[in-house]
């Protein structure tokens, strides 16, 4: 049978991780409800922003933090293809600085032009 090959206690857990996924992940849109509503550009903003970040995993210290390429974590998201307007928005939010030049002398807005990404180059 399956329990006796151990395959009922292998879709528990995988039961498990698929509700804490949807935990998790139910939270976040709250929180990006909560970011939302605050006024926008306030301290409070900035500050709730950054943890709405860090729960996101796309912030793990500060948004003014380089790293050794000379990037801050809104400029490294500007590189990934994966990365949404949401986490762009949000980075933005909790204060980066979206004209940062980075050691290579670039921008945000420079590294959009090259891609040829027009909905970046707007947003930016």
């Amino acid at each position: 049978t399956l329990k006796s090959m151990g395959m009922s206690s292998y879709q528990s857990i995988t039961d498990k991780a698929h509700h804490l996924k949807e935990a998790h992940y139910g939270r976040l849109v709250f929180l990006d409800s909560k970011l939302r509503e605050m006024p926008e550009g306030s301290e409070e903003q900035q500050a709730f922003a950054a943890k709405v970040c860090n729960a996101h995993g796309w912030l793990a210290g500060s948004v003014t933090d380089v790293n050794d390429r000379g990037e801050t974590p809104f400029l490294q998201a500007t590189m990934g293809d994966d990365t949404s307007f949401d986490q762009l928005n949000f980075l933005k939010m909790a204060g980066s600085d979206i004209n940062f030049l980075s050691t290579d002398k670039e921008t945000a807005l420079s590294r959009a032009v090259s891609r040829q990404d027009v909905g970046r180059i707007k947003m930016l």
